[in-house]
């Protein structure tokens, strides 16, 4: 068995004296798969703060995509349709107005519990993302569809919540490159103080300060509890809590720095619901420095002590783009010289650099391509999009020094593509990196891709040879390694003689998948079940996952090269095979390191 030392340095990147990059060890990893389990936890911690009385409580959050109210509450027409970009990702309803407020365990909803806390005196501070394009061009936005609903509806959420508690609750983070979004997902919460009601407890039953952070792709908005959704994230409790619990304070107290642009965003909704003689209209300020009250920054922390008799070896993974902009115009991007000229003239194009990553931070992206060519048996990884020219290239490199090496190392890819995801060529043009210069043989011997059809696979995971895991908000795209705000964490098993949650996690999904299902325990050895990959599912097998939901299983293993002609997971579109264009990848799947 491989030695702490060792995974360590297969693993982990170089700290290079960045505090929050140093590999910590005493934390306690738990992996969670489907919303339903990871909210489940999320429930737990707030009614943990809801059962003390500290003065020193507090609940952080961050959301792409923030779901407070009911679809119903936007004020937008019944008949917006549903899975297409034009009408946004509701997946599971059949409209906007048909999907409800979000709710952890389907009682009491998110917006209650955020103000039930305000309300007994925990810290609340929720950091949804807009988009400067939806702030600065609300009318134009709404052509863009998705976008345009998805932060209307983090904007109303915002605006509800502020309403019931107070406004400097609810800070909108515009942070993101123009071309970019703020995609982290994380929750960390606490309480600073020692309770200690009866003095007389021995240490382990005092109740004692904790420090408590989760990781995901998991936005709260009520879609995500669907069992066509199928997610994964992290519960973190340890050392490496703390800089997760950083990064929000980075984050937070950015847009309260005097050094940021201070634009008073005001924006507008109006509405007009059945019935009505005209048109209702609420305003969204969006907050900053100037509004009347003055937003706290956050204060620091000290990160929680090492667990004892606890083995995980984390470490803190992001990504933050760099500002990389012209001083004339725009010229990377698919544009009209005089829409580049408006844009470089309006106020929010040019963003500054944040102050914490002047040149951007590439964490995740250089974990991945270490991980990836130090892989000796698997490589397995699910995600909603392969969208990263680099990954393909990092991972076709490994397979060619294995062949070299007689290594027969095997590599997974589990798709189920987002229906609001445009249809674009960036799969078909990067998917020629993954098998350049490989036989047919060599591809078929080393590659096996798999699209789950009616199933949003939205996991951001990537395990390798059953030590370590990947899992966070980071897709696999170039825009999560080079320009979204993303936090993921890596970590691995110190006591490496027992059965690790990677394995584990990895067995559990194997099993969900296989066919027929098996029980985890005969999902364990990898190398006894490579076949299930081989072959095509059976359609019929009715796969269990999640709390008390499940859905059939209808997995698909593709030959490669493929062509979208034949691959189904795009069959939903009934569009024509679309032709790559890389200033069309510029634009919607953005490096920030190149001169926008």
């Amino acid at each position: 068995m491989p030695t702490v030392a060792e995974l360590t340095a297969k693993y982990f990147i170089p700290d290079g004296g960045v505090a929050s990059l140093t590999p910590t060890s005493g934390n306690y990893i738990k992996p969670l798969i489907h919303g339903l389990n990871f909210f489940a936890e999320v429930e737990k911690e707030i009614q943990r703060l809801l059962n003390r009385t500290s003065s020193k409580r507090y609940f952080y959050m961050t959301a792409w995509h923030l779901g407070l109210v009911s679809g119903q509450e936007l004020g937008i027409a019944a008949s917006t349709p549903q899975g297409t970009p034009s009408g946004g990702l509701i997946t599971g309803y059949t409209n906007w107005n048909s999907m409800p407020a979000f709710a952890p365990s389907g009682g009491k909803t998110l917006m209650e519990y955020l103000i039930e806390m305000h309300t007994n005196g925990i810290e609340v501070r929720i950091l949804p993302w807009i988009s400067p394009m939806v702030l600065e061009f609300g009318d134009a936005a709404k052509n863009a569809g998705g976008i345009w609903l998805f932060n209307l509806h983090s904007l109303v959420s915002a605006n509800k919540l502020r309403q019931n508690t107070a406004e400097h609750v609810v800070a909108l983070n515009t942070l993101a490159h123009t071309f970019g979004a703020m995609h982290a997902k994380m929750v960390i919460c606490g309480d600073e103080e020692e309770e200690m009601q009866n003095k007389d407890l021995v240490e382990p039953y005092r109740n004692k300060p904790f420090m408590t952070a989760f990781v995901s792709g998991l936005d709260p908005v009520e879609n995500r509890m669907l069992n066509i959704w199928r997610d994964i994230g992290a519960r973190i409790e340890g050392v490496a809590a703390g800089p997760i619990y950083n990064t929000f304070r980075d984050w937070w107290n950015e847009l309260m720095s005097p050094s940021r642009p201070n634009t008073p965003y005001s924006f507008v909704v109006t509405s007009q619901q059945a019935g009505e003689d005209k048109p209702s209209s609420q305003q969204i300020v969006v907050y900053t420095r100037t509004t009347q009250l003055q937003a706290p920054t956050i204060k620091n922390r000290t990160a929680p002590a090492s667990l004892a008799g606890y083995a995980h070896h984390v470490q803190v993974l992001r990504t933050a783009p760099q500002m990389n902009f012209p001083s004339t115009a725009p010229t990377t991007t698919k544009l009209l010289p005089i829409q580049r000229s408006f844009l470089i003239g309006s106020g929010f194009y040019k963003r500054p650099p944040l102050s914490f990553a002047p040149s951007g931070l590439f964490e995740v992206k250089d974990a991945l391509q270490k991980a990836i060519l130090s892989a000796n048996k698997f490589i397995y990884m699910e995600d909603q999009m392969f969208a990263s020219a680099d990954v393909f290239k990092w991972i076709n490199q490994r397979i060619k020094q294995c062949i070299a090496q007689n290594i027969n190392l095997k590599v997974i890819f589990l798709h189920g593509a987002d229906p609001t995801d445009p249809p674009n060529g960036y799969l078909h043009e990067h998917i020629q990196h993954l098998v350049q210069g490989l036989s047919l043989a060599q591809i078929q011997q080393h590659i096996s891709y798999a699209v789950f059809q009616g199933c949003v696979v939205h996991s951001k995971l990537m395990i390798v040879d059953d030590e370590w895991m990947l899992v966070g908000s980071a897709n696999n795209a170039r825009r999560s390694l080079y320009t979204d705000g993303e936090v993921s964490i890596s970590f691995f098993d110190g006591d490496t003689a027992g059965l690790s949650p990677v394995q584990f996690t990895r067995a559990q999904l194997w099993s969900l998948y296989s066919d027929p299902m098996q029980p985890v325990n005969a999902m364990l050895d990898p190398t006894q079940v490579w076949g299930m990959w081989n072959i095509s599912m059976d359609p019929t097998v009715l796969a269990t996952w999640g709390i008390g939901v499940s859905r059939r299983a209808d997995i698909h293993l593709m030959d490669l090269p493929f062509d979208y002609d034949w691959n189904p997971s795009y069959s939903q579109w009934q569009a024509p095979k679309p032709p790559y264009s890389l200033q069309d990848e510029n634009a919607g799947n953005a490096d920030s390191r190149l001169p926008y």
